[in-house]
């Protein structure tokens, strides 16, 4: 401790509260930038004059220094200029250059009180000066500010400078209003004086400045104003939704737009090259394409040809993109075009549906039964979210398909061999889609298929797919997830999968079944493709289980992923195995060392990515390969919470020699109000299924779901204390 430190603390005991108002720091910051941005209106100190666009600005060096590495490099690098007291610079506006200075100085600016265009150029220098937070901070003023007078200005400096999130930003925008600056674009070009190709020796676009635009709106002007870069960036998109022609007409206006020479012929014919000539009608091609002259006879044979022998879903389309918005919503357009109860499934309602209302269905013998919803645009998409009645355990199976014509379709979902329930995550690679089309195939009750809501979107979010299934990264046996636990026993039937891995002790917390009898078996709402697992065993003292674990994708044919019968296991598992689609996991217990049941706390697949690398760095090298190679690991013993000392068990206020005597032998049995379900659930869904086959509304099941919850008197003592 300092001696001053030392002195305030023994002064501090003498006289407690004296010192209590003494600062601890000194923080004048905020008067040393104003002190240095003061600097800023005065020539006081000054030591060089920059001569800018005519202008004289007396400056600091070592200010200018320590803020701009391009001016460390001018003042303090042996340049000439560093031994100059006078320094022109040149190609920057002056009044641009003066913000720029303001900046440097004061740190601050009131972006409301300049002019776009001196925006535009201090975006510039502060791009050329390196000043990145200026970039920026002027970056996302200027996407709050797009209009239709300045998206091309902004568009170009976003494209030269590489400013990508501006950029995309912008191509948004364009997008958004694709069709109403094109529109300006057409009406501007229709005052100019028409030239026939026919007479003309060379294409229009080299033809003499009689042909440029004189009289344009803005957002023609700004059009028109495009580099040649970003307007090829932008007709190449996906999502420029416009009429194919309305496009060429633009872009032919583009290109009359240029002055002389600045556009070379193979120049223009690259940029032609980005329009999709096969999506123009054949009366457009003939009466408006072939007489520009801008398209050469080989490529409208070219087209036309396409246009015949392609599928139309195999065309390249244009689509309206709206990023993480559902466009299956009336506001967007939307409707449902064939089902039964149609108003429903867009209204937005996914609370307020039961066994007689809030669902559109069709029915599965149908030969032509189907839902149909038809976007108000074509639209870029790549996910839909599906919710199917889900008001008791029945499950579906389904498959989806879209059109941009509704006479071609394609498949992009394939459930026919799942069984699936409540929420569907339904990932696909991003296509133009108008109609959308849902098909089911199976219901487990009767055989009506019952859909409550459909959404689609765009995604940004990252996702894997493998065979047409998401190969998840996060745990998706949650009850957010809409997974479910159908069969065990449990106070509360999804406690295996609410996420609580703390709150568990000897009477609650955890799922289980009698050994020997029964199982515990995880439904997730659809099929993923999943190579791991994680379990948490019942481990508040020192017994160990063993078990096996099995996957299925229809509940009848079950896969064998992990063999630990034979292996004493406690606590937290790992499980991994050759990756599949997994729909069911069933895990069955085959020994605990202290009495007849079988513990489980907490399910979750895929493992958390942490644990199973943890896990794999475990393991031998030899092992590793041979599990690589059989594709079906052995398993490999407890897992590392298995090594740590058991916990003490600290219930029902029992002392130590309590606690290791019921290690020995389990607690007595205690009165439980343990829930049972899944058991003879077969027979109730065959004999629902038959009773309700003629029924369009999802019912038949109510009985058969209250039976699952009924209290079942021999698992009265399936606690882990039990030794019965």
């Amino acid at each position: 401790m300092s001696a001053d430190k030392h002195f305030l603390t023994a002064t501090k005991s003498c006289n407690p509260g004296q010192y209590d108002h003494v600062p601890k720091e000194v923080d004048h910051t905020g008067q040393i930038s104003k002190d240095i941005g003061n600097l800023f209106s005065s020539d006081d100190f000054t030591d060089v004059k920059l001569i800018v666009d005519g202008e004289i600005f007396h400056v600091h060096k070592i200010i200018l220094a320590c803020r701009s590495e391009y001016f460390r490099a001018l003042f303090f690098s042996g340049l000439s200029e560093s031994q100059s007291f006078e320094v022109e610079l040149k190609d920057i506006n002056g009044k641009s250059f003066y913000y720029l200075l303001m900046y440097i100085y004061t740190g601050k600016l009131n972006l409301l009180d300049i002019k776009e265009d001196a925006i535009l150029d201090l975006l510039g220098l502060a791009h050329q000066f390196n000043f990145v937070q200026l970039e920026t901070a002027l970056s996302e003023f200027l996407k709050a500010s797009l209009t239709h007078n300045n998206i091309a200005l902004v568009y170009n400096l976003a494209t030269a400078y590489s400013l990508s999130s501006l950029c995309s930003t912008c191509l948004e925008f364009l997008d958004r209003n694709a069709s109403k600056i094109l529109e300006s674009v057409l009406n501007t070009s229709q005052q100019q004086q028409p030239i026939s190709a026919a007479n003309s020796p060379e294409p229009q676009h080299l033809q003499p400045h009689q042909q440029q635009v004189s009289l344009v709106s803005s957002a023609s002007a700004g059009f028109l104003s495009l580099s040649r870069q970003a307007l090829v960036q932008l007709i190449s998109r996906d999502s420029f939704f416009a009429d194919e022609c309305q496009i060429f007409n633009a872009v032919r206006a583009w290109c009359l737009a240029r002055p002389p020479n600045e556009l070379t012929p193979v120049e223009a014919r690259s940029i032609y090259a980005c329009l999709r000539l096969e999506l123009i009608s054949l009366s457009d091609l003939l009466h408006t394409v072939r007489p520009s002259g801008q398209i050469s006879p080989d490529a409208l044979l070219d087209a036309i040809q396409e246009k015949n022998a392609r599928k139309d879903c195999e065309l390249r389309y244009r689509g309206i993109l709206l990023p993480e918005e559902n466009l299956a919503t009336i506001r967007h357009g939307a409707q449902v075009t064939k089902g039964e109860c149609r108003v429903v499934l867009l209204d937005g309602d996914t609370v307020n549906y039961d066994l007689d209302r809030g669902f559109t269905r069709h029915p599965i013998d149908d030969k032509n039964g189907c839902i149909v919803v038809k976007l108000g645009q074509p639209s870029i998409i790549n996910l839909l979210r599906l919710l199917l009645w889900d008001k008791d355990t029945r499950s579906y199976s389904y498959y989806i398909e879209v059109s941009i014509n509704e006479t071609d379709w394609v498949q992009v979902i394939d459930h026919r061999a799942y069984l699936c329930r409540s929420w569907q995550e339904l990932y696909f690679p991003e296509r133009v889609v108008r109609y959308i089309r849902i098909v089911g195939t199976h219901n487990t009750v009767n055989r009506v298929f019952h859909c409550v809501a459909l959404e689609a979107f765009y995604t940004r979010r990252q996702f894997v797919l493998t065979d047409g299934l998401i190969t998840p990264e996060e745990n998706v046996a949650t009850v957010a997830k809409s997974a479910c636990v159908i069969e065990g026993v449990s106070r509360l039937r999804n406690a295996l999968i609410n996420g609580d891995t703390k709150n568990y002790d000897w009477d609650s917390g955890y799922t289980c079944h009698q050994l020997g009898n029964g199982a515990i078996v995880v439904q997730l709402s659809q099929p993923y493709y999943i190579g791991s697992m994680q379990l948490l065993l019942w481990d508040l003292d020192q017994r160990a289980y063993s078990y096996t674990v099995d996957t299925s994708c229809d509940q009848t044919h079950w896969d064998r992923v992990w063999d630990a019968s034979r292996t004493p296991c406690r606590s937290w598992q790992v499980i991994t195995f050759s990756p599949r689609p997994v729909v069911f996991v069933r895990i069955i217990g085959t020994m605990n060392t202290a009495n007849e049941v079988f513990h489980v706390v907490h399910f979750q697949c895929p493992c958390e990515p942490q644990a199973l690398r943890d896990h794999l760095a475990r393991q031998p090298p030899p092992l590793q390969q041979q599990q690589q190679q059989a594709g079906l690991p052995a398993a490999s013993g407890t897992s590392a919470a298995a090594t740590v000392a058991a916990a003490t068990y600290e219930g029902d206020g029992a002392s130590s020699v309590e606690a290791l005597a019921d290690q020995a032998d389990g607690p007595a049995s205690r009165s439980s109000s343990l829930v049972s379900f899944g058991h003879g659930r077969s027979g109730g869904a065959a004999a629902a299924a038959t009773a309700m086959a003629a029924s369009a509304a999802p019912s038949g099941s109510q009985q058969q779901q209250q039976q699952q919850y009924d209290g079942h008197p021999s698992w009265a003592t399936a606690k882990p204390g039990s030794t019965e």
